[in-house]
């Protein structure tokens, strides 16, 4: 199981008034993020090629830290609704055939974002950042290897979705 009191970066929110969630000092705690360094070679390596059984270590570490893991995350976790709704438009894209659904796919980045905003939530900003980083290396113009890469993208959805709820996700 993951040490989640490693491999995070902190990201302090400033000043934020008096008594701003319920610290006195008027500043917020740290907020745990999740350090992609060690990782982003091999997820592009996943995308463009395939998935092993390093993906599913790393599925299992994003996982959990999205579901609230990390120190002072728990209450910036990512919904199991929400991630759902990623997922689920993916199913959507994979079961009409990548090249029918191109458009779909390129929109789903625009979503994402907006929802990013919306929620104000570490664990969702964190899986944005890892769908734009899988997103960024399919292949939209070329049908046979953006068709393959993007199941690629699929399945590290799919195992880190499971490791989510496998560490407590909340609905």
């Amino acid at each position: 199981m993951p040490d989640y009191n490693q491999n995070y970066s902190r990201q302090s929110g400033g000043y934020q008034g008096s008594n701003t969630r319920g610290n006195d000092s008027g500043f917020r705690k740290e907020k745990a993020t999740f350090d992609f360094n060690p990782w982003n070679e091999k997820i592009k390596t996943w995308v463009r090629n395939e998935i092993d059984k390093e993906t599913i270590s790393f599925a299992d570490e994003f996982g959990g830290f999205i579901a609230g893991k990390a120190p002072n995350n728990k209450n910036e976790a990512l919904t199991t609704s929400q991630i759902r709704i990623a997922f689920g438009e993916l199913r959507k894209i994979q079961m009409n055939g990548f090249n029918e659904e191109k458009t779909s796919f390129l929109m789903l980045k625009a979503k994402l974002a907006y929802a990013v905003k919306r929620h104000d939530k570490i664990g969702l900003t964190e899986f944005y950042n890892l769908f734009s980083k899988a997103y960024n290396e399919v292949d939209t113009k070329n049908v046979e290897a953006g068709t393959k890469q993007f199941d690629n993208l699929l399945q590290i959805i799919e195992a880190v979705l499971a490791y989510h709820k496998y560490h407590g996700g909340k609905e």
